[in-house]
């Protein structure tokens, strides 16, 4: 796992936390695409993640570069998910 893949992960718990929260008290729509996106957002770059998994294909790693790329999606999208649930829980009890 690179350092990317474990920032993508957390920002992805970072994300979904802070979205149901906001979400939850009455800030308006722009405001929360502004934490979520753009301060959340600068926790970690697509750029960096595009050069990792350049790096790789240019090496003529495919194999690790497509385990790669899906593997921080992936990941990052059940953090979201999961951070989303656990906030639904600990907000709603």
């Amino acid at each position: 796992m690179t350092w990317f893949m474990v920032l993508a992960v957390a920002s992805g718990g970072a994300v979904g936390s802070v979205a149901r929260c906001l979400s939850m008290i009455s800030v308006g729509q722009e405001f929360r695409a502004f934490v979520a996106i753009g301060v959340l957002g600068g926790f970690t770059t697509f750029s960096s993640f595009s050069l990792d998994a350049a790096a790789l294909i240019q090496r003529g790693d495919l194999a690790t570069a497509f385990f790669y790329v899906a593997g921080s999606v992936l990941a990052g999208l059940a953090t979201l998910f999961v951070a989303i649930y656990l906030v639904r829980q600990v907000i709603v009890a």
